[in-house]
């Protein structure tokens, strides 16, 4: 028998409904939660954004813990922000973050690597370090929700 995961991993968890009975505290709200396509290749770290996450009401797409997995998500899943870890397992994010910033998909990176490490295409968008700050996290989300509305 395979041991339970906490989400995503060997199958699908059910999220919280978008909306203010179910515990979403973001001030964007419709009927359905925002998509959260969320690329991590540490189990440790992606479970708990993936569970900070669906405590604050979004529905998470992944994780995806390489890039031809989270090129082939971006490419085939609905979501309405990507939240990118720069480094999968030594594969840098580059191509699909460029890509994501040319559909004009909002982006937010998480990593250890300063901003100055970017290529510059990349270095105007929302990036948190790692270990990342909770309320940080979420506040980039919302940021990225708004100004993509």
């Amino acid at each position: 028998m395979m041991p339970s995961a906490p989400w995503g991993i060997y199958g699908e968890r059910p999220f919280p409904l978008w909306s203010a009975a179910a515990g979403g505290t973001s001030s964007v709200r419709s009927e359905v939660p925002p998509r959260i396509l969320l690329v991590e290749d540490e189990f440790l770290t992606a479970a708990l954004l993936g569970d900070e996450l669906a405590a604050a009401g979004y529905a998470i797409v992944g994780p995806y813990g390489t890039l031809a997995s989270a090129t082939a998500a971006a490419d085939g899943e609905p979501f309405d922000v990507a939240l990118l870890d720069v480094n999968l397992r030594g594969e840098l994010v580059y191509p699909l973050a460029e890509e994501l910033v040319a559909r004009a998909v909002p982006v937010v990176l998480v990593s250890g690597y300063s901003t100055a490490d970017l290529p510059s295409s990349l270095r105007g968008l929302p990036r948190l370090s790692k270990p990342h700050d909770t309320t940080a996290l979420l506040r980039a989300i919302e940021r990225e929700l708004r100004s993509a509305s």
